[in-house]
């Protein structure tokens, strides 16, 4: 199907309930912030059938009084990878046939639908007895109240208590009530006639909402059952793909322009549901065998999630717990089981982090003013800023102890490669702040001390300092440099104190006139002192 931008639309009432293809000028009449879009990726070949469920909804939705679902192809396009599984009924097998399809992007906006008052706000999916999990419309932005995770699926309209497959949470903006209600009541409590225009409307609405729904799934299925795994053995297959690809999440595979990225939960399901071909036979040989470090962590992560509470104040986390209720996954919860493991990990590594947290003294350093040398400061994190005086860097640094510092930078001398480096830091204690509870010593004039670099020469008691030893050619004698304040010079004969040790001076060289008027001599001597602290040759 050629897609391009243009607007169509479909036939209609001029009401603000019709088919937009395009933003019109209805669209733009609207209150922007009642309007909410999103854009995904679906084959191009369901466009039509999308198209037309839309138009269907919306001709609906102008009798209801429901605002229309604004449709736009953004004329983005790309190769997307399509599986169809094919179940055959013989072995009992899923297998997977792989081909690329032609995708297109397609922008969605619109309001969430309201009748006579009352707002969808979710969809109800049981898991198991008192465990649900919420799929909420992007369109809906209030918190939904935590019993409808752990409720039954009754229905606050007929009080009926029977098996439903799904119920609703509605929600009425006036008076503030919550109720949930059975797909075969919802005619009878929001008093409309036509239930299929309420439930296809929350059914649209919810499937935008979920990019993995029917329109966004790059997968197709021929004589297929609904598919089920064994919890712990797809955790098992996740950890060895991910030791092997790294983790990609769908909505990163999504956006990725290179097209090079698969999904870990792709790669997963081919290798539960593999193919009868020789190359995903063995791929998925490889990536579900099982070993002592894969088991342990599956099983480790099954743990870890089920002490999560169900009414958690984090719908991610509430979501995979009720997941896990169960010790087998259906193939619609692929996904979200699949990113358990990168959850586990990130829980242990925030774990890490408070036990480091708590053993770093939270002190300041220094006193304001003070010009001090920091040994073994280590670049934390660097942070590009940009403000009407132009760009700086402010870069937070920790030393052995884990007492913090900052330093705001405009010629930062450290690349990004440089974090999680060490340097010794000599700089001005600025002040002593504090952020988020941790005390911060701010630094000025800051600058990278060179553990290796030539350390200056002093002027002694004599008036003269010694810069640099060099040997001669026989080795017999060495040449002494030195720079002398006026007056100060020496003659052949006369002794050159180095490091406290008195040399007799065998020949002098006028090497000419320095800074402020000081003088260059060229000294030599009978032997090569041991030159070391201030003397370094040269």
């Amino acid at each position: 199907m050629q897609m391009t931008n243009q607007t169509t639309t479909a036939t209609a009432p001029t009401t603000a309930a019709h088919l937009v293809l395009a933003h019109n000028d209805q669209a733009r009449r609207e209150p922007s912030e009642l309007r909410t879009s999103t854009t995904i990726f679906i084959p191009e070949f369901r466009f039509s059938s999308l198209s037309e469920a839309v138009a269907k909804l919306n001709k609906r939705a102008a009798k209801l009084g429901v605002e229309p679902i604004v449709l736009r192809a953004t004329g983005a396009k790309e190769l997307r990878d399509f599986s169809t599984i094919i179940h055959d009924p013989e072995s009992g097998r899923d297998n997977t046939r792989e081909e690329k399809v032609e995708a297109i992007e397609i922008e969605i906006s619109g309001v969430s639908p309201k009748l006579d008052g009352w707002q969808f706000a979710a969809s109800i999916d049981p898991v198991s007895e008192g465990v649900n999990v919420l799929n909420k419309s992007p369109l809906f932005t209030l918190e939904i109240p935590k019993r409808f995770r752990a409720c039954t699926q009754d229905c606050d309209h007929c009080k009926a208590t029977r098996n439903r497959k799904n119920t609703y949470v509605l929600h009425n903006a006036d008076s503030g009530d919550w109720k949930q209600v059975g797909t075969s009541c919802l005619k009878d409590f929001l008093g409309h006639k036509d239930i299929h225009a309420i439930t296809d409307s929350a059914a649209i609405f919810l499937a935008f909402a979920h990019l993995v729904e029917e329109y966004s799934e790059f997968e197709g299925s021929c004589g297929r059952r609904e598919i089920t795994t064994d919890l712990k053995r797809l955790l098992i297959a996740t950890y060895n793909i991910i030791a092997e690809f790294g983790f990609t999440s769908n909505g990163a595979a999504r956006n990725d322009t290179t097209g090079r990225l698969c999904p870990t939960a792709d790669r997963v399901t081919n290798v539960i549901f593999s193919s009868n071909n020789t190359a995903a036979r063995n791929f998925a040989e490889k990536f579900s065998a099982e070993t002592p470090e894969n088991v342990s962590a599956a099983e480790a992560c099954i743990e870890w999630v089920r002490t999560i509470a169900l009414d958690i104040d984090n719908d991610y986390l509430a979501n995979l717990a009720a997941v896990f209720v169960q010790d087998y996954v259906t193939g619609k919860r692929f996904g979200l089981a699949v990113s358990a493991l990168t959850a586990h990990r990130r829980h242990l590594e925030q774990i890490v982090a408070r036990e480091r947290q708590a053993e770093k003294l939270n002190e300041f350093v220094g006193t304001v003013g003070e010009r001090v040398v920091l040994n073994g400061l280590t670049v934390v994190k660097q942070i590009e800023l940009e403000n009407d005086f132009g760009k700086s860097t402010l870069v937070l640094l920790e030393d052995a102890q884990g007492r913090a510092f900052k330093w705001f930078s405009s010629s930062c001398p450290f690349s990004q490669s440089d974090t999680g480096k060490t340097f010794d830091i000599k700089a001005t204690i600025k002040g002593h702040d504090e952020f988020k509870g941790r005390n911060q010593t701010s630094l000025s004039r800051a600058k990278i001390v060179d553990p290796n670099a030539k350390k200056p020469a002093k002027f002694n008691k004599a008036g003269y300092k010694v810069e640099g030893i060099t040997p001669s050619v026989d080795g017999a004698t060495c040449h002494v440099y030195a720079e002398h304040k006026p007056g100060t010079a020496l003659e052949a004969g006369s002794e050159l104190e180095i490091e406290g040790v008195k040399h007799t001076i065998l020949a002098v060289t006028y090497a000419g006139v320095v800074a402020r008027g000081n003088t260059s001599y060229i000294y030599q001597i009978a032997q090569m002192p041991e030159a070391g602290g201030m003397i370094i040759s040269i």
